[in-house]
């Protein structure tokens, strides 16, 4: 009979429970195994969730908006800026850059039309309308010319002012009475000594309200709602019901024309820069931040007090508190 040795007695245990050794030591490594693997899981699991939140990125909301107030109008600073804009887009958002459009506002002025001209100064009419420059890049392309033609960048002048072309959107046409041909005067205040002179030459309407061009809709551009503001002086009343008209002119127009009469002039500048979200899928959300960041941080360089406006930080913040709440659960 052999002896039963200590190695002996091991063996034959092991061989007893070979099967539940066997399990046990499948169950380590695979414990092992998940363990290993688990970060590159939840990387995986983060990207597929990104990816998810980006695709349901929607315009305007994806858009990167650059606010730029008080920029002296005049065309060296129109193309400085114009081109501060350009080269932060190449450096920093080039992949994901789709197009971009400007459009340029002035303060609203007091304004002169066929059916309610100026009111002559000391007279006691003081009731009167209000109207506003505005400059949309590709306007033409976007919209339909129910009457007329497009405005022309031409500016002729005479000892009462300069006088520049417009078009002006059908709902406004029609609420102030306006017609191709007729001319609409505006002016800072009544006594000034130079007015500007604009002849309506084209009434439109958008061709597609509802495209990434008029974000969010074509009637924020052509039918703005009233403005209730008081006066800007004592001496006019405004109707609370009427809003401004947009004249909707050239950038050399607005240029030439602001600018011989009211030298000194300052505007705000909105750019419309719409981002393609595809490719925005292969950045991280580190490497998404740095680009945003980068690109604010130029534009504040050559434009200061300019502040950048997107979704894409508020979609971030908020996947961010949710992947932390996710996340813990599965460690």
């Amino acid at each position: 009979m052999i002896p039963l040795t200590l190695p002996r007695l091991i063996l034959k245990r092991l061989l007893a429970n070979r099967t539940l050794l066997a399990s046990i030591f499948v169950s380590i490594a695979l414990a092992i195994t998940l363990l290993a693997a688990s970060p590159t899981y939840l990387k995986a699991l983060d990207r597929l969730a990104l990816n998810l939140e980006i695709g349901e990125l929607t315009r305007p909301f994806s858009n990167v908006h650059v606010y730029g107030a008080n920029i002296l109008l005049t065309s060296e600073k129109l193309e400085d800026t114009e081109r501060a804009i350009n080269k932060s887009i190449r450096q920093h958002l080039l992949p994901i850059y789709d197009r971009h459009e400007r459009y340029l506002i002035v303060d609203e002025y007091l304004a002169g039309i066929p059916n309610n001209p100026l009111p002559l100064p000391g007279s006691q009419n003081r009731l009167a309308s209000r109207a506003y420059f505005r400059h949309l890049s590709n306007l033409e392309h976007h919209v339909h010319f129910v009457n007329g033609h497009m405005a022309g960048t031409t500016t002729t002048s005479n000892r009462t002012g300069p006088t520049i072309e417009a078009i002006v959107g059908m709902k406004t046409a029609s609420s102030f009475d306006l017609n191709v041909g007729d001319k609409v005067t505006v002016t800072t205040h009544l006594t000034a000594d130079k007015k500007i002179h604009v002849r309506i030459v084209g009434i439109v309407t958008p061709i597609d309200p509802n495209e990434d061009y008029w974000m969010p809709h074509a009637s924020v551009f052509l039918n703005p709602p009233p403005i209730t503001e008081g006066p800007v002086n004592e001496e006019i009343e405004y109707n609370s019901d009427e809003p401004p008209i947009p004249l909707f002119v050239s950038q050399e127009a607005m240029v030439n024309a602001i600018g011989e009469a009211y030298p000194g002039s300052l505007i705000t500048s909105i750019w419309y820069v719409l981002i393609e979200t595809e490719p925005l899928k292969a950045w991280s959300i580190k490497e998404i931040r740095r680009r945003l960041d980068d690109f604010e941080t130029d534009i504040l360089r050559t434009m200061p007090g300019s502040q950048t406006f997107t979704g894409i930080r508020t979609m971030l913040s908020s996947f961010e508190k949710r992947q932390f709440f996710v996340r813990l659960p599965l460690l």
